[in-house]
């Protein structure tokens, strides 16, 4: 199982601004978001402190810190950043630049000078005195703010259905990279817009398949390149990936490498036992992993602690054999029959059914399980690390007209970008597996 996890805290010391007030950075004219763990901005000395990662990402680049050599390295298109600390230089393709001030370390984070980096990625980088505000806009955003400006005043709409027009001929044009700029502008403004918050989203996935992202990746085991993260949660492997399948099927000839792990579903109310030693002998003796879905099929109330439960644990602790139990999965579908708006009561029997396995079957690993769609709702249904030890998504890839800006009938999204959410939320903190998924070239739906 690959485990993709990239810690790079840091901050970046921005450009003279004399202030005590609260700072605001926009990347093509939309608010950058600071979480918990990333810092806030804030004014120090005349100088702006921003966070990294945060608002290096809005702008579309790659941030990793390298502890080994002390240097942030961003990246965009055809450009490399290279920040080392105590430097009073960047490294722009390793050209040398300038900075106003060297870069340092400072509780626990590295403070870096934001607009010098940011201008060497090709930003044009202000400051709004009047709302305290960090801008950073994309060269071409320049025909977003005229678009907006002349659509329809101060209604959201308006603009929010001219840009997603503009998108579509930008893309017709053959400028993907202005359309994607145009469509993510649309699903902003979509956002303030009461009850659209799915058509936001469809304008960012028409913005994500746009636009055109080619990184270039060199095999090597080195290892000081390594990037898994190992969470000793129960069953999980050192290294490598689990190829998995579907019991039954045999995938060995296609891949060239045996599966180790099989997925099996159970409703609730089964007994796990009833499947026969054929079933459980061979995953122990081989070493694989058994995916265990067990699915309320009557709805969440059904879910109890009794003898019941308690007897499932028991049983597939006494197998001997590698198990990840997945409870209740794709519970944010709407189609699931176990699905429900009160996220809380899932919630509830979530932990419930994680204590008694935790109890009973300490080596059973608890799988939580969402589906990638609608993505919006994934986290609200997140039961707590405490009783989650994998998170795992269905993931499946089809023609999805969403992915087709220019309506040829053809899928232009990347299958990794169902991840992305997941890995963003959980990665640090958690193993994260495909719980189950598939790509397919015709719709059976």
């Amino acid at each position: 199982m690959k485990k993709i996890f990239f810690a790079a805290a840091a901050i970046l010391a921005l450009f003279a601004a004399q202030s005590a007030f609260a700072i605001g950075v926009k990347v093509n004219g939309t608010g950058v978001r600071f979480g918990p763990g990333d810092g806030q901005p804030f004014a120090e000395n005349g100088r702006t402190l921003v966070p990294l990662r945060a608002a290096c990402e809005a702008y579309g680049a790659y941030v990793e810190y390298n502890a080994d050599t002390q240097t942030a390295v961003v990246a965009k298109d055809n450009v490399t950043v290279l920040v080392p600390i105590g430097d009073d230089k960047i490294y722009r393709n390793e050209e040398p630049v300038t900075n106003e001030v060297a870069a340092r370390a400072m509780d626990g984070r590295i403070y870096l000078p934001i607009r010098v980096v940011m201008e060497a990625l090709g930003a044009q980088v202000g400051w709004d005195s009047t709302s305290q505000t960090v801008t950073v806009d994309d060269p071409d955003f320049q025909l977003i703010k005229d678009i907006e400006s002349r659509a329809g005043g101060n209604n959201v709409t308006n603009k929010a259905i001219a840009l997603g027009n503009e998108g579509k001929s930008l893309a017709l044009a053959g400028k993907f990279h202005e359309a994607a700029l145009s469509y993510e502008r649309s699903a902003y403004y979509w956002d303030q817009v009461a009850g659209q918050s799915e058509t936001a989203l469809h304008f960012r996935n028409l913005a994500q398949s746009a636009d055109t992202d080619v990184r270039l990746y060199l095999k090597t085991n080195d290892p000081a390149y390594d990037r898994t993260k190992y969470f000793n949660a129960p069953n999980e492997p050192r290294n490598g990936i689990l190829l998995g399948s579907t019991y039954n099927t045999d995938i060995s000839e296609l891949t060239g490498v045996e599966h180790g792990l099989e997925l099996q579903y159970f409703n609730y109310g089964e007994e796990f036992s009833d499947i026969g030693s054929w079933y459980y002998e061979p995953a122990r003796k081989n070493g694989t992993v058994l995916e265990m879905a067990l699915q309320p099929q009557n709805g969440m109330d059904e879910v109890v602690e009794d003898e019941y439960l308690i007897r499932q644990a028991q049983f597939l602790e006494s197998t001997g054999c590698k198990i990840l139990l997945r409870f209740a999965n794709e519970m944010n579908d709407v189609t699931c029959p176990w699905y429900t708006a009160d996220y809380n009561k899932y919630i509830e029997k979530f932990r419930l059914v994680s204590r008694v396995f935790k109890t009973y079957a300490p080596s059973v690993a608890m799988v939580w399980a969402p589906n990638f769609y609608p993505s919006d709702t994934i986290d609200l249904y997140y039961p707590g690390d405490e009783y989650v030890d994998y998170v795992g998504l269905s993931t499946y890839q089809e023609y999805n007209p969403d992915n087709d800006p220019l309506g040829q009938g053809i899928e232009r999204g990347r299958w990794t970008d169902i991840l992305d959410q997941v890995y963003e939320t959980y990665g640090s903190r958690k193993p994260i597996i495909i719980s189950e998924g598939g790509c397919s070239y015709v719709s059976v739906w």
